[in-house]
């Protein structure tokens, strides 16, 4: 592989949609997504990111020092991005719970029962040019803590962060119409 600039790409802009489990994830690239997923508006500048991590554990032995051979114990993947839109659809995205309608532009929240845990599908995807990638999570279940940061120097954004949790066909997966994957 030599060094090459038609193969360098920058997220210049993208798309994260959300749908509840058993959407329908789009053929390939060029089918664009349809109405059971939610486009979830801004994000950050900071965009999104995707980790894939391995846990691994050595198996030693007594006449090396060196591990004999390694086990994959785990392979945690995750994402996490922050919206700047504040509206029902990320809210209840980050929170739970419901909203309901008390009158005319007057609404209530309640959050949702102690330990409820929320699973969803994502899309991510990114474009540079002609160029896109989309990265399909077939089942994700958000961690860590959602906050909410009132300041008069910023929006109120909201921060998610997600784990991949097991799915079928296949947990998650990339398209792109890039031909440097030819």
């Amino acid at each position: 592989m030599a060094n090459d600039t038609t193969k360098v790409r920058v997220a210049l802009t993208g798309t994260c949609w959300v749908a509840d489990i058993g959407a329908t994830v789009p053929a390939d690239i060029t089918v664009a997504p349809n109405a059971s997923w939610l486009d979830l508006g801004y994000t950050t500048e900071d965009g999104v990111t995707i980790s894939i991590e391995q846990t691994t554990d050595d198996l030693n032995g007594w006449q090396s020092l060196e591990p004999l051979r390694t086990l994959v114990t785990a392979e945690p993947k995750g994402f996490n991005f922050t919206l700047r839109q504040l509206e029902k659809q990320s809210f209840t995205l980050a929170f739970g719970g419901t909203v309901t309608t008390i009158a005319a532009n007057n609404y209530k929240w309640v959050p949702p029962a102690a330990g409820a845990q929320l699973s969803k599908m994502f899309l991510l995807e990114f474009i540079d040019g002609t160029y896109k990638y989309r990265f399909a999570y077939r089942n994700v279940s958000s961690t860590g803590a959602r906050e909410l940061n009132f300041v008069r120097s910023n929006a109120v954004n909201i921060p998610l962060s997600y784990k991949v949790l097991a799915a079928s066909p296949q947990t998650w997966e990339m398209y792109t119409n890039d031909p440097a994957f030819a």
